[in-house]
Formats: C-alpha cells, structure tokens, sequence
C-alpha cells in the first residue's frame, strides 16, 4: 500500500485499523492514493475505534489504545471529526459515521466526488 503509485482497480478500498498506526501526513497520502484510485463514485470506508470528541466521554478501550498507539507507535486514535477533515481536504464528499452499538468501533464512509450515489 505504499510502494505502488495506486491502488488495484476497485469501487471501493477499506482502511479497518489502519490509520491508527500511522501519522497523520502518511494517513492523508494514502487517502490521496485512495482518492485518484478509484472511480467517480467510489467510496473510502474507514473502521477504527474512535475517540469522542469530549475525550473524557471515550471508552477505556478506546483510551486504552490511543495511550498504546501514542506511546509504541507512530499513530494514534482519532476523533470522526478528525478522520472526516482529513477526507474532505483530500476531496471526499458525503461523509458519514456509522458507531456500532455492541462495539466500540465505528465506520467512516465516503465518497469520490461525482455522478449518481447508491447507498
């Protein structure tokens, strides 16, 4: 995922506990890789276990593994609002947060700007 220009042909690319690991300017290549890989109306879908925008309010999970990212890696977890920003300054449109009610993960859900949208 770092070595090719683009990404293999596809409608759509997952990212599932992967931006976590990673800083925030290698994070917004790969979206940017993402981006000019797919076709319009591809979409992006981001699972990752995010922190609350009141950081407070977040699971210890969630806590819990930001502090292990912070400290061991190179990453960190995010709040959606952080991970929507950095989709809409690489061109992404329609962004939506979809939190799981028996996890504590949620999705991010994009689009490639253009053309008709299914859901």
């Amino acid at each position: 995922m770092f070595e090719d220009n683009l990404f293999a042909l596809g409608d759509c690319y997952a990212f599932g506990n992967v931006l976590h690991d990673w800083p925030d300017e290698i994070n917004k290549k790969l979206l940017q890789k993402a981006y000019e890989s797919l076709p319009v109306d591809g979409c992006v879908i981001i699972l990752e276990m995010l922190i609350h925008e009141d950081i407070a309010s977040s699971t210890k999970s969630a806590a819990g593994l930001n502090l292990v990212m912070v400290t061991n890696e190179q990453g960190r977890q995010y709040k959606g609002r952080e991970l929507e920003q950095m989709l809409k300054q690489t061109g992404f449109v329609d962004s939506e947060i979809i939190s799981s009610t028996l996890t504590p993960y949620s999705i991010i859900r994009a689009f490639k700007e253009g053309g008709n949208r299914h859901s």
